[in-house]
């Protein structure tokens, strides 16, 4: 149902100028924990302080190149989570941003 932005407020038990759309059946999700138990699958390697300069691809699959033009990590498949720079990466892809739901 639709609520006014003090309505909304107390929901969210914070403040908030808007108003929205109230599903209270709804779940919410903590996005910290998700990214924490998706990172704890071993089929994840995570790899921090590595510089992606572009992605390629090519027969054997795709690649996260470094600006030295060594490949950081290959893999069959890639997911490109980037928030604003994923489009810079692959510009040869039709990418386009989308707002997060998370938001």
């Amino acid at each position: 149902r639709f609520v006014p932005a003090p309505e909304m407020a107390a929901h969210a038990g914070h403040a908030s100028t808007r108003s929205g759309i109230w599903f209270a059946q709804a779940l919410a999700l903590d996005p910290r924990r998700v990214c924490r138990q998706q990172l704890a699958s071993p089929r994840i390697e995570v790899r921090f302080g590595s510089s992606v300069h572009r992605i390629a691809r090519d027969e054997s699959g795709w690649h996260a190149v470094a600006h030295t033009g060594e490949a950081i990590a290959s893999a069959p498949v890639m997911v490109v989570a980037t928030a604003c720079d994923g489009a810079a990466l692959v510009p040869h892809l039709p990418l386009q941003r989308e707002r997060s739901p998370l938001q």
